[in-house]
């Protein structure tokens, strides 16, 4: 997958449809199989901005539709405590 900065500068704006099949073709894959890239990738951004805010498991899983012992859902969740109280948080370094 290419950095942001490892993309080249061009003279006009990415269309949408360009910024669509951007998101299709870097979708995170944790998603259900039958969700489309669309849906997997809005699925994401909702279910880890929403435990980064704080909301509670419960609350997310009513709104996306996982089942509690869903792997994609756990996926999401891993993902957006990575950096929740990281060790080396408010010690300087």
């Amino acid at each position: 997958m290419l950095s942001i900065t490892s993309w080249p500068i061009g003279d006009h704006a990415l269309s949408p449809e360009a910024v669509r099949e951007i998101i299709a073709r870097n979708a995170i894959t944790l998603a259900p199989p039958s969700a489309s890239p669309d849906t997997r990738c809005a699925l994401a951004g909702f279910i880890t901005a929403s435990r980064r805010a704080g909301k509670h498991e419960e609350k997310i899983r009513a709104q996306s539709g996982h089942a509690s012992n869903s792997p994609a859902f756990w996926g999401y969740i891993r993902e957006a405590d990575r950096w929740t109280d990281a060790a080396p948080e408010d010690i300087g370094l």
